[in-house]
């Protein structure tokens, strides 16, 4: 059967149209799931995001709750243990989503990021960032074994040491795993222990494999800029030429039969990717993650 190619507003009313060809409606095929995929890892890159501000927010609150009202006894410790462990797994498990949904969508025959490269980039990483090796074995043995806290230790640091009195104090709150736990187990990778001290500061190792997710996820923003550049210019063109007739608001590009029956529709518009580029925008490099901390100090006038 015979198909013919259209830009139309499917609404009431609305009669209107642009004939197009079927390379035209191939195209804009092709350019709307690109950007769509493009947007996928956007979002899926912002929930390790969230998750790793979640764990983030969750430390300061229990170190907070420390200052306010002390220890608080074993009932206490137990729901710090449980809030704190519940982040670190919900980080865990948005790394490892992540990842997996990139290899599966850079997969996509819409998407030029050769798979190959990506698993290199993602390798190289492996095996030059001790804490994010560390953090991927460790979350194979948190998802399957056991919870990650061995240890939470509150810190008290006096600043000036020859002001005692008039010392600023800093209160910090380490996590910790013990190496001599993971060594026992039989599936836990022995080679991501080689360089790490008898206890582990989790929070720390964490922190740097985050860094190292920003880096995975730069690496494809910029590997897929050109493309998307390209599928929006292509979008773009064909919402333009509509503009000269109507109001382009509910526009597709339709694939109808003779009949007058719609086999395909695509939506036409930008506006979730013109989200998706401010989004990406204000996003900011992760690169110093391991060095960086927020801290509740008042900046005094010198």
């Amino acid at each position: 059967m015979k198909m013919s190619y259209a830009l139309k507003v499917l609404a009431i009313g609305r009669k209107n149209m642009v004939k197009i060809s079927k390379k035209d409606f191939y195209q804009l095929l092709d350019s709307t799931e690109t950007i769509n995929i493009i947007g996928n890892i956007l979002e899926n890159y912002q929930v390790v995001v969230s998750a790793y501000e979640h764990l983030e927010d969750s430390i300061h609150k229990v170190a907070l709750n420390e200052l306010l009202y002390g220890f608080g006894g074993y009932e206490t410790a137990i729901k710090r243990r449980v809030s704190l462990n519940s982040a670190i797994i919900a980080y865990l498990a948005a790394a490892r989503y992540f990842l997996d949904s990139t290899n599966r969508l850079i997969q996509s025959e819409f998407i030029s990021v050769s798979i190959e490269t990506f698993k290199n980039q993602t390798s190289s990483l492996y095996d030059t960032n001790k804490e994010y090796k560390f953090i991927e074995a460790l979350r194979n043995y948190v998802l399957h074994k056991q919870l990650p806290i061995d240890k939470l230790q509150f810190h008290n640091f006096i600043e000036d040491r020859k002001d005692f009195s008039n010392s600023d104090i800093v209160k910090t709150l380490s996590m910790y795993v013990k190496k001599d736990k993971l060594k026992k187990d039989k599936k836990f990778k022995k080679d991501a222990l080689t360089e790490m001290p008898e206890e582990i500061d989790i929070l720390f190792c964490i922190r740097s494999h985050m860094a190292g997710i920003w880096s995975l996820y730069d690496y494809l923003d910029k590997s897929v800029k050109n493309q998307s550049d390209k599928a929006r210019s292509i979008i773009k063109k064909h919402i333009d030429s509509f503009k000269e007739i109507e109001d382009p608001l509910g526009l597709y590009a339709i694939e109808e039969n003779s009949d007058g029956e719609v086999h395909r529709k695509i939506p036409l518009l930008l506006d979730w990717d013109d989200a998706r580029i401010n989004l990406n925008k204000n996003l900011g490099s992760l690169k110093r993650l391991p060095k960086l901390y927020i801290s509740g100090k008042i900046k005094k006038e010198q």
